[in-house]
């Protein structure tokens, strides 16, 4: 994530007329925002230029005389900080040249080309680099740009399990595609406690997340592997699923959403593009049948991509895509069953649903709202297309792509992925233009 982008450095005289500058001309950053402590800036490169060398002009009556291309360079010596971490090295150096003639003049123009081809190690969070150039005669001139290395990306899914005080996160992109365990009460770019991802973990960009009643971790992969993957709730690193359930027996096409009944010991799944809810034993290993299926015309699902379970009411929470909705059916509910009511959400104003999270304690559900940029509260009762009894909504709360939603009874807090980078905090009863008592980026 490109913060300041560098140009325009400083300028120190090097004789009359003759100024020394340094350009950031370019960076290449194919593994900048990554998880764990490997990679970073892969190149960086630029431009320097050393008054002295690059005389204004002469008299060529109207022809430039040849020369090589590359042309020989002054005694400069060109370094870069990462002023974060501390790192320094030297750049490599070159210089190329080129001429032209006008109203019988002939200029020589230099260009003293730079480039970092070692990794540059970041830190994470802000990393402020600078480039430096200095000729033999001590005169010297910078530039800069601000990298942030950030831990998350791609934050989608995610629970928390207050027991251990920790938070999980499903992160959905090809750079640190995987979970990622946070402390509960981390904030700024917090280095996380763990990681589970890797080739034998067969985490795919990894949606929902939830954790049963024996503190293992289920992650959805709705894309390419189409299966839950289950996890000792303390896994880290490249580690393979304790199980999976998944398979062409097992009607998992697409999902999106998942959820533990920790009550009945049951996996819900919202399988997205077979407009399905199918229900396995939380033992449930490979290509196995569901014991319960939702679907049919009569349900009202349509492209469901989040659940949420209420064990203390037995009912199930569904939030579908498409119509902005979100359908309500007896946990127990099998086959072309109608919903026992829908939740409309248009009062609120624009809205696509994108997460939902159910409060029995405080008979509440929670909605990420991606298009408003809100988190809507709802009476856990609530019938039709009614208004939210709470909104948290404004620039306060800086919102702006609101992804997943967990709520945390234990400690009164809800927790929301927002965007590429986020995770805002807020109190759980938290209403209107609120800021977000602790942000991970």
């Amino acid at each position: 994530m490109l913060c300041a982008c560098g140009g325009g450095g400083d300028e120190g005289a090097s004789g009359n007329n003759n100024p020394m500058w340094i350009y950031i001309d370019g960076q290449s950053f194919p593994a900048v925002v990554l998880t764990g402590t490997v990679g970073g800036l892969s190149q960086l490169r630029g431009t320097a230029y050393c008054g002295s060398a690059c005389p204004p002009g002469d008299a060529a009556f109207g022809y430039c005389p040849a020369y090589d291309t590359y042309l020989p360079g002054p005694a400069v010596n060109i370094t870069w900080t990462n002023h974060a971490t501390g790192g320094t090295g030297q750049a490599v150096h070159g210089v190329s040249g080129s001429c032209s003639c006008l109203f019988s003049y002939c200029f020589t123009s230099y260009s003293h080309v730079w480039v970092v081809y070692d990794s540059i190690a970041l830190a994470n969070g802000e990393n402020f680099l600078e480039a430096r150039v200095t000729d033999a005669a001590g005169n010297a001139a910078t530039d800069g740009v601000t990298i942030t290395r950030a831990s998350l990306y791609g934050p989608k899914g995610v629970t928390v399990y207050p027991g251990n005080d920790e938070l999980f996160v499903a992160t959905y992109n090809a750079i640190n595609n995987g979970i990622v365990v946070y402390g509960r009460t981390d904030s700024g770019y917090a280095t996380p406690k763990r990681t589970i991802s890797g080739t034998a973990t067969g985490l795919d960009s990894p949606w929902s997340l939830d954790m049963d009643a024996a503190a293992e971790i289920l992650a959805s992969n709705p894309i390419g592997r189409n299966s839950i993957r289950v996890y000792p709730g303390n896994a880290s690193g490249d580690i393979a699923p304790l199980r999976i359930v998944g398979g062409t027996s097992s009607g998992i096409s697409n999902p999106y959403g998942m959820a533990v009944d920790k009550v009945s010991n049951e996996i819900f799944v919202a399988n997205n593009s077979a407009n399905s809810i199918t229900v396995y034993p939380v033992t449930a290993n490979g290509d196995v049948v569901p014991v319960r299926t939702i679907s049919g015309a009569s349900t009202g699902l349509a492209y469901p991509g989040s659940i949420a379970i209420d064990s203390a009411n037995g009912e199930i929470f569904v939030a579908n895509n498409s119509t902005d909705s979100i359908t309500v059916y007896p946990a127990m509910a099998s086959g072309d069953v109608a919903p026992t009511r829908i939740i409309g959400v248009a009062a609120a104003g624009p809205a696509y649903i994108n997460g939902i999270a159910l409060d029995s304690i405080n008979n509440e559900l929670y909605v990420a709202n991606l298009t408003g940029k809100s988190i809507m509260v709802y009476a856990r009762t609530a019938n039709g297309n009614v208004a939210p009894v709470r909104t948290i909504a404004g620039a306060a709360t800086a919102l702006s792509a609101p992804q997943g939603i967990a709520v945390d009874n234990v400690n009164d807090e809800i927790f929301v992925t927002d965007g590429d980078f986020s995770i805002n905090v807020y109190p759980r009863a938290a209403n209107g233009n609120v800021a977000p008592i602790r942000t991970i980026h």
